[in-house]
């Protein structure tokens, strides 16, 4: 029976110790946070509603998270809004139809790039091109500077193929918090550890010896990290890592975000309103009736709406008619000890350095959002599905 150590119970590192175990190898599961989930974190508000503080959105084509809820038994709810699809906080609501022809024009100029473009284009480079109308490009800016969580100036152009860039359709959440399915996957492990974060990783052809911060040891036959890239960054490899696969870990971005949920009295109707000033929009959802949600992308606006105590103020313009219950509750992923941001983003030409994760020491595979530069839940759930995969070829 093979051992093997994985650092990190976000989703990457869960899916992929829970498909080594069913596979018969003894896994250790090393988590640096009292919980498991990591970016995944689910809430049971004042009123008794279920709000998610870091991952939400599960898209009907994310086949790896729909077919682990239906594995486990989980239902998925239709949040009854589409991610894309918002209206301008103040002022009219975009004409019918408009995301939609807009997103289809998008795709059109992307489809005309060349090669060169798309290694070199930004997306604020690439948006100026499109000549539409100015309040549904307002509001694309800004939901698309939001959701990649660093200006647009430093966004590569592919990224608009991604999730969150141009598409559209239904999103769910699972009933109950999304982060059960870490809790899911949690129990089909033996041994996983919590608050044991992890200082340096040893490696060799034989196998692995992981320090953690206690100074104890763990040996195993190989490894799976799958930090998220900031905490991986801070661990120490012995030998040190191949010298393009580090370089594309510096090189890459995290972007930085955090998220704002308010409990509501009843049941306000379905929302999905963006802030042209800042990077920042409000919804409500069928999957949390009674929770008004807030994400705010990028480390200006987050210091304007939480450090300059805007956010609160600025949801009672976006949703006047809401009653609130109490305090919200606030989480600056930035912040966070482990995360130190929200999920990366690719600058131009930075896809292909994504090729370097396919090239990692003996005995050791990497998953997480980064390894794929997705920065969503089913992006973590493929990257945990490779490295398994990939290691179980290699035992």
């Amino acid at each position: 029976m093979a051992s093997v150590v994985v650092v990190g119970a976000g989703m990457g590192g869960l899916t992929a110790a829970e498909l080594l175990a069913r596979s018969g190898c003894n896994v250790l599961v090393l988590e640096a946070r009292d919980r498991v989930g990591g970016r995944v974190w689910s809430t049971t508000l004042n009123n008794g509603s279920v709000a998610e503080l870091g991952g939400e959105w599960i898209h009907e084509s994310d086949r790896g998270v729909v077919e682990m809820a239906a594995r486990f038994g989980m239902e998925l709810l239709d949040t009854g809004i589409e991610f894309t699809h918002r209206d301008p906080i103040e002022g009219q609501a975009l004409p019918p139809g408009e995301h939609r022809s807009l997103s289809a024009e998008l795709g059109k100029e992307l489809s005309r790039l060349t090669g060169s473009d798309r290694e070199t284009l930004t997306v604020d480079q690439f948006l100026a091109r499109i000549d539409r109308h100015p309040e549904a490009m307002a509001v694309l800016r800004s939901r698309l500077e939001g959701s990649a969580a660093i200006p647009l100036d430093r966004v590569g152009v592919e990224e608009l193929d991604g999730t969150f860039g141009i598409g559209s359709g239904r999103t769910f959440r699972i009933a109950g918090g999304n982060q059960q399915l870490a809790g899911f996957l949690a129990a089909g492990i033996d041994d996983v550890r919590l608050s044991t974060p992890v200082a340096v990783v040893h490696h060799s052809a034989s196998g692995v010896q992981l320090v953690d911060h206690d100074g104890d040891r763990h040996h195993a036959e190989a490894a799976i990290i799958a930090a998220p890239l900031t905490s991986l960054r801070r661990l120490q490899f012995d030998p040190e890592l191949p010298e393009a696969l580090a370089a594309t870990i510096d090189a890459i971005e995290m972007g930085n975000a955090a998220k704002l949920v308010q409990p509501v009295s009843g049941h306000p109707p379905l929302l999905a309103r963006q802030s042209i000033e800042l990077p920042v929009w409000f919804w409500t959802s069928r999957g949390a009736d009674s929770v008004l949600s807030s994400f705010a992308g990028t480390a200006e606006a987050i210091q304007r709406l939480i450090v300059g105590d805007e956010w609160v103020r600025l949801s009672t313009r976006a949703v006047p008619s809401h009653v609130a219950i109490g305090d919200p509750l606030i989480v600056d992923w930035g912040a966070e000890e482990w995360s130190m941001g929200c999920y990366s983003a690719l600058g131009p030409g930075q896809r292909r350095l994504l090729d370097n994760f396919d090239l990692p020491p003996s005995r050791i595979e990497f998953a997480g959002e980064h390894v794929n530069g997705s920065g969503t839940i089913e992006g973590a759930v493929q990257s945990g599905l490779r490295a398994a995969t990939r290691l179980l070829s290699s035992l």
